[in-house]
């Protein structure tokens, strides 16, 4: 009964939108850094597929109001702890997703962190040509954006030069 008056404790999508820049960068970061490389090839493949997720969201809000459509949004609604999915699938890839939008929001954020968490990204990508094709997370079609990765290199370059939101700067 006691339970009924306890304070509801925040999701962490509310935790981490509400700090300054610098410490939203270094908590992803934190995140980020404690992915193991299959880890950051999953984050790799939802940040791909955030913007047409996105896309499609927004066109449905017409019927269902509660979509997200804004990334702040989008980061709260796919709030692991507020997770609503049946299924381990269904969690890990709200989870996932959730990590991409955080990373999308720093997209903004342009900071020497930033391009650390990049530079570790980029690495990962070296291994998407062996983790990808067997993992049955993602659908074909989200996978269908790395079907061309054949190596290492391919990897590396995709995630610098297509993924990667600051390669403006460093080219």
């Amino acid at each position: 009964m006691f339970g009924l008056f306890k304070k509801k404790q925040p999701l962490p999508s509310d935790l981490f939108l509400s700090l300054s820049e610098s410490e939203y960068i270094s908590k992803v970061r934190s995140l980020v850094d404690d992915l193991p490389p299959a880890g950051k090839i999953m984050l790799l493949v939802a940040y791909q597929n955030l913007d047409p997720l996105i896309l499609a969201m927004k066109e449905m809000k017409k019927e269902d109001k509660s979509l997200p459509t804004s990334i702040e949004d989008l980061i709260r609604f796919m709030d692991p702890e507020g997770s609503k999915s049946d299924t381990e699938v269904g969690k890990r890839r709200k989870t996932w997703f959730w990590m991409a939008g955080l990373l999308k929001r720093i997209d903004k954020m342009k900071s020497e962190e930033s391009k650390d968490i990049w530079n570790q990204l980029i690495e990962s990508g070296a291994h998407i040509h062996t983790v990808l094709p067997p993992n049955q997370l993602w659908s074909e079609d989200e996978k269908a954006y790395f079907s061309h990765i054949k190596n290492e290199d391919d990897g590396r370059f995709y995630v610098s030069k297509i993924l990667n939101p600051f390669k403006e700067k460093w080219s």
